[in-house]
This record gives structure tokens, C-alpha cells and sequence, in this order.
């Protein structure tokens, strides 16, 4: 065995190896190198950073500390700090320096020293500053090893001069970057050729060299994404600016982010909505790179057409403060063109409403149409008109909310604008059902479900959230429970962080009728660490109420101490556990619960009245039919010798009588049966209704014949009543 170390420094000595394995076939050779070879014979076996742990801020210090990465900079830092230990509090900052640093031993190596001078807290923030941080380091490494940055500054000078120059311009792509940025970038303010030959040459080379790696997901499968390690990266953009390629390269990056956006913003409100969120996010390092390079030279129109662009990315994926940051920095640059200034007030309108801030949201409105109206921007107006909607109903002005949501439905429908009329109708309908009026909520749900199918999934699960309390008003926990599954299957596929927090909300409704006061502090935590983590708030008043009403009677049902211990455990849930929780609730036995069932709702004077007081109404029918029936009936099979013996005509045979008592008592335990959950036994409201009337009709018609006396006729006019009664509850829980 012979063992050749740092070869890449005589790669032109390469033959000679492959002469020898040839002179000597039995020797085996091992190459330590930043490059191949490029023999025949060669094996490569490449060598990756340390492995890290997720990344998790909950994760407890144990976990963190079984990852080699955390293991071997705790060891160097125990090297300079003989008392440092890995705890709760100091274990994720430990781990961020890791991934800060790409898990690099060398690196780790280098950066564990500065523990003498600096807290953890310290080092962490110096290196989001400086990546390449030089320190006093072990005499013995060789002097290329001293510092990060002459270790990347050695391989860098390895490079011919074809692979300077795109080692460079790489250094403008931040995170994962595609061949097609990889090309606008070495092209600069020169547009790239579609082949982009040099761009694969490129990328190639520096990978050769162990300058660049591929990832090892994508969600284009045939696009493949590269990436410099960080510490790469930040040698590479030092180069860049001393070569003063910066802003050249930045104008290549910037036409790649234009275009890609550009393609985004269809590619959000349609059928490969998913793919595109992906898209975006793989992307996101780049846009911020772009959208900062633009703001800083004040080209607020390109900037505002990415921003706007990225508009729906902000709002599904929990990136509303971002969007709002960039939206609100665009709008300070001087000379704003009007288009810029209305997409991007009606930009930054958006993403206060997610965080309930509702005058300054209508300011930006307010301005946008203004604006709007002098440019005649066709699509803009109805968008801002929807956006008023959605800000007058969160804040209970339903007349208004009504008004923006028809305006901008037309305005969407002469477009025309598919999504944009279906989006409108959702609209319409949380307005419908805010106001008591379920009929029309579901038609207009319907509707924008037609409209929307071809929009996306996020679109899609807006109007089944009206479904849900639609459901929960009829008091039917497990339909709304079965409804929240497939939303929450949705969110799973979209990550969704803003329609997902309205929803939980309901799903807590669902768990507080079923009885488990336990499940729903687990959902409630849920929401809340969503909502905490994406920045946001609830903000529909009919939701907030239902909340705040469930959460405090669910609270004082449980205690403090179970109720704080599922909360906590709910912080932590992810969605594939949420789904778990629905499957095993659904179908289990509950209590009913009618101050959750009768529904929460905002009125505009007394007119606004909900089907949740229809479903209360039908349970006491049915509940009470079934118990008068029991208790009228079941005397009557002790009964049976006075009845035969009084009543004309005698009972001369008494198992029909019997047969008679037994059916009705069965009839007796449907109504129960009605009562105890009026949408699930819905359909039995027919034939109970079939019963009473066919048993009332036949004891008039007896009387009128004469077969039986006016005695016999009397229970004709209880029965009577509460067909009825049975009639008005079964048009009247019509979901």
C-alpha cells in the first residue's frame, strides 16, 4: 500500500501513478487530494462535512450532542475551556455554529479558540459576520491551514485561470443556485446563451476541485441545484470584490431572479402551486440577494416586480414580516413609479393584514387605488378590492366586507381572473356565514370551489374552513374533524403557515364537542407555535371568539397543571401527529356540547341567527319525543289484560299487541338516537316523520269510519304535533 497526501499540489504527476499500478499490479494506492486524477483505474471516494443534527431549537442537549460535528467542537472547546458542558441553554447556539461553520473539522478547529474572548452567543453573531474569522491556531498545521481563509485561498490559487474568474462570480449566489442563475451570473450584464456550455464547464471544474457540490435533492428532477459551502462562498465573494466583478455578476443574478419571478407569479395561483413553493424556496437566497442589490441602487421597479411577484410565497409560507421588510423599503426609495408604488402598498396591505394591523393596512389601500385609478392598472383594482374585503371583515364592518368582496369579484370576472372571482367568492361566504346566513355560505363555497380547483390547494382549503364551522354549527365534531384531515393533508403538501392557524381553531371547536378537553389544549399549543413562528395573528373575529370560548372552557374543565402539560406537548406536534389525533377521535363516542354547537357569530343589528340553534332546536324534538314515547309506552306491556278487557274490541290476540308495543318502542330509541346527533342520524328523520304522520292519517281515518272510538283517536294530536315538529327540524338542519 502506498499513500500519497495533498496530491493536488503535483497533479501533473499523475501518469506516474497509473504507471506504477500497471508496473506493479498488486500495490494498491491511496490519494489524499482536493482534485482527481483523471485515470484509468481511479476510484473516488469524496469526503463530506461532519454530519449535523435537524435543525431545532427544542431539541434537547443530547441529541445535539450525538452528531460527530457537535461532538468534535466540543472537544476543542473543552481544549481551551476544560469545565465547558452541552446544556439545554447552549446546545442549539453550539449547533448553529456547526452549520454556520459546515460542520468542516478544520473549521470547528479554528473557530473553537475564540471561546477564550468571546461567549458562544459572541462567536455565533462574528461569524454571520465573517465566516472566514482568523485565529491563533496550532503551530504545527501547515501555514496554508492557519486560517480558513488560507485554506480556501490555497485551493483557490490551484484553479487555471479559466476557473478564477467563475470561482468568483459564484460567490454572488447565496445558497442553492440552478445552471441557469449559474450562467446569467458568469454572463454579468451580458445575457447568457441558452446552452450556457461555459456555465457546465464551469460548474464541472469546481466541483473537480472540490470547490462546489451538488445537492442532493431538487424539486425540478431535472434541474439539478449546487451550492459553496459558507465558508467557500465568503472567500469567493472577498475575491469577487477585490476583482470589483461585483455589481457585474449582480446583474446577471438580478436578470435570473426577474425572470424566475416572474415565472413564479403564474406558477403560485395554479395547478403546480406546490412545485412553485419549492421553487421559491429553493430560490429564496437568491431573491433577498437580488432584492437587497436593487434597493441598494434604488431600481425600486425591478425590485417591486420581484417583491410583488413572490406576493402569495410570503403569505402561504409564513413570511409575512419578510414580504412586509421589502415591501416597505421599496416604497421609501425616491422617484417610485406609480405601478411600483400601488403593487407594492398593495404588497405590504397584505401582509399587515396577516398581522392584524388594520388602519395601516387601509392607508396602504387607501393610496394603492388612488393610484390605480390615475394608471388604470386593470388587475391591481379588483386585487385591492379584495384585499378590503378580507380587511373589513376582520374587523367585524360585514356590510363593507360585502361590498369589496362583489366589486372585486366583477372586477376579477371582466379580467377575467379565475382564481381571482373564486378567491372573491370565498370571501363572500365567510362574510354569508359571519352573518347567519349557512344556506348562502355553502352556495358561495361551492362556487369558488369550481372556480378554484385549478388554482391550488391553498386556495382550495380557505373554503373548507368555511365548511368546518358549517359542520361544527350542526354539531357533527367528526364531519368537521374529517374535514379538518383533508385540510390539514393539504397544508402537509403546501407548509402552509396562515390558513392552517384558522383552521386548528375549529379543529379545537370539533375536540371540545367531542368531550377531549385534553386534544384540544394539544391543538391550541399547535396553533400557537405556528403562529408564533410565522409572525402572525388571528385575525377573523368569528374564529377568535370560537377560540378564546373554547380555550376557557376547555382550560377550566381540565386544570392548570394537564391543561398546561398538553398544551406543551401540542407545542411540539407536527402535522403527520395532528392526523394521528383525528383518526383515533373520529367515530369515538362524545358529549354533546351546545354552548360550543350554537355558533359564534357577528351581527349587524338582531338579524343574524345561525343553524347552530336549529340543531339544539332538533335535538330537544327528538330527544324529547323519544323519552315521552318511553315513558307513555312502557307501562302499556304490564297493561295489556285491562287494555284487552276494557277496550272494544277485546284483545284476542295479544302478541300482535305486544308486536305493535315493541315497534313503537323502537321508534322511541330512533328519536333518542336523532337527538344525540341530528346531522349523522339525519336521514332516519324521514322515516320517523313517515311514522308519525302514517299513524296519525290511519287514526283519523279509523274515527272517521267509525272503527274505533274518539278516545282511541286522541294520541292523533300529539303525534301529530310533533310530525311537525319533525318536518320544520329536518328543513331546518339542511346544511
Amino acid at each position: 500500500m502506498l499513500v500519497l497526501d495533498n496530491f493536488e499540489q503535483v497533479l501533473a504527476a499523475a501518469t506516474l501513478v497509473a504507471d506504477l499500478t500497471t508496473v506493479v499490479p498488486a500495490l494498491g494506492i491511496l490519494v489524499t487530494s482536493r482534485a482527481p486524477l483523471h485515470v484509468r483505474g481511479e476510484r473516488e471516494y469524496p469526503l463530506s462535512a461532519l454530519a449535523l443534527g435537524p435543525e431545532s431549537e427544542t431539541l434537547p442537549p443530547e441529541v445535539h450532542g450525538r452528531s460527530p460535528a457537535v461532538q468534535l467542537f466540543v472537544d476543542r472547546l473543552r481544549d481551551v475551556q476544560s469545565d465547558f458542558q452541552l446544556t439545554a441553554s447552549n446546545a442549539s447556539i453550539v449547533a448553529a455554529i456547526c452549520r454556520k461553520l459546515d460542520s468542516l473539522p478544520l473549521a470547528l478547529e479554528l473557530a473553537a479558540p475564540w471561546i477564550k474572548v468571546l461567549t458562544l452567543d459572541g462567536l455565533l453573531k462574528k461569524l454571520e459576520r465573517d465566516v472566514l474569522l482568523s485565529s491563533t491556531s496550532a503551530r504545527d498545521l501547515p501555514e496554508r491551514q492557519q486560517t480558513m481563509n488560507a485554506t480556501v485561498a490555497w485551493s483557490y490559487q490551484l484553479l487555471d485561470e479559466a476557473g478564477r474568474p467563475a470561482f468568483r462570480r459564484f460567490g454572488a449566489l447565496p445558497g442553492l443556485f440552478p445552471i441557469d442563475a449559474a450562467a446569467e451570473v458568469l454572463a454579468g450584464r451580458e445575457r447568457a446563451s441558452d446552452e450556457s456550455l461555459d456555465a457546465f464547464e464551469a460548474v464541472a471544474a469546481l466541483m473537480d476541485k472540490s470547490l462546489l457540490s451538488r445537492s442532493e435533492s431538487s424539486v425540478v428532477t431535472t434541474c439539478p441545484l449546487y451550492y459553496m459551502l459558507e465558508t467557500v462562498r465568503a472567500y469567493a465573494g472577498v475575491e469577487l470584490a477585490a476583482a470589483r466583478e461585483r455589481d457585474d455578476a449582480m446583474e446577471g443574478l438580478v436578470r435570473y431572479c426577474t425572470a424566475e419571478a416572474a415565472l413564479a407569479a403564474d406558477g403560485l395561483i395554479g395547478p403546480t402551486q406546490l412545485e412553485w413553493l419549492d421553487r421559491v424556496r429553493e430560490d429564496l437566497d437568491s431573491y433577498r440577494a437580488g432584492l437587497g442589490w436593487l434597493i441598494e441602487r434604488g431600481r425600486a421597479a425591478e425590485a417591486s416586480d420581484i417583491a410583488w411577484a413572490l406576493l402569495f410565497f410570503w403569505l402561504i409560507r409564513g413570511h409575512a414580516t419578510e414580504g412586509l421588510r421589502w415591501y416597505e423599503q421599496i416604497l421609501n426609495l425616491p422617484s417610485l413609479p406609480s405601478a411600483a408604488a400601488a403593487r407594492a402598498r398593495l404588497g405590504a396591505a397584505a401582509m399587515l393584514h396577516t398581522h392584524g394591523a388594520f388602519d395601516q393596512a387601509r392607508a396602504h389601500l387607501t393610496a394603492a387605488i388612488d393610484i390605480v385609478h390615475q394608471s388604470d392598472d386593470a388587475e391591481v383594482i379588483p386585487q385591492a378590492a379584495w384585499m378590503f374585503g378580507h380587511i373589513e371583515y376582520a374587523a367585524g364592518n360585514l356590510l363593507a366586507a360585502r361590498d369589496w368582496f362583489t366589486q372585486s369579484r366583477a372586477g376579477f370576472r371582466a379580467l377575467p381572473s379565475v382564481w381571482g372571482a373564486g378567491s372573491a367568492s370565498n370571501g363572500l361566504a365567510w362574510v354569508a356565514l359571519a352573518s347567519g346566513h349557512g344556506d348562502e355560505a355553502d352556495r358561495l363555497v361551492n362556487e369558488a370551489t369550481v372556480a378554484l380547483r385549478s388554482a391550488g390547494p391553498w386556495f382550495l382549503a380557505l373554503g373548507l374552513y368555511v365548511r368546518v364551522v358549517l359542520t361544527l354549527q350542526q354539531g357533527n365534531p367528526d364531519a368537521a374533524a374529517a374535514l379538518m384531515r383533508q385540510s390539514l393533508t393539504r397544508v402537509r403538501e403546501s407548509q402552509d403557515k396562515f390558513g392552517i392557524v384558522y383552521g386548528l381553531v375549529a379543529l379545537a371547536a370539533a375536540a371540545a364537542l367531542k368531550g377531549d378537553d385534553a386534544w384540544v389544549a394539544r391543538i391550541l399549543g399547535a396553533r400557537d407555535a405556528i403562529r408564533e413562528r410565522a409572525g402572525s395573528s388571528l385575525i377573523d373575529p368569528m374564529l377568535r371568539e370560537l377560540g378564546e370560548r373554547t380555550e376557557r372552557e376547555s382550560r377550566s374543565r381540565l386544570g392548570p397543571d394537564r391543561w398546561a402539560h398538553a398544551y406543551a406537548e401540542g407545542r411540539k406536534a407536527s402535522i403527520d401527529s395532528m392526523l394521528e389525533d383525528i383518526d383515533r377521535a373520529i367515530g369515538r363516542p362524545y358529549r354533546w356540547n351546545k354552548c360550543l354547537c350554537d355558533r359564534v357569530v357577528i351581527t349587524e343589528g338582531n338579524s343574524a341567527h345561525g343553524l347552530g340553534g336549529f340543531m339544539t332546536f332538533a335535538k330537544y324534538v327528538f330527544t324529547g319525543a323519544g323519552v315521552w314515547g318511553i315513558v307513555v309506552l312502557t307501562p302499556l306491556f304490564w297493561l295489556v289484560d285491562v287494555t284487552g278487557r276494557h277496550y272494544p274490541s277485546p284483545t284476542e290476540y295479544p302478541h300482535f299487541f305486544y308486536g305493535f308495543l315493541s315497534v313503537a318502542m323502537a321508534w322511541q330509541i330512533a328519536f333518542l338516537f336523532i337527538g344525540s346527533n341530528p346531522l349523522r342520524f339525519r336521514w332516519l328523520m324521514i322515516p320517523s316523520i313517515i311514522e308519525k304522520l302514517g299513524y296519525v292519517s290511519m287514526l283519523l281515518i279509523f274515527y272517521s269510519r267509525g272503527r274505533i272510538p274518539a278516545i282511541d283517536a286522541q294520541p292523533a294530536w300529539p303525534d301529530m304535533l310533533l310530525g311537525i315538529l319533525f318536518i320544520v327540524a329536518f328543513v331546518k338542519t339542511r346544511a
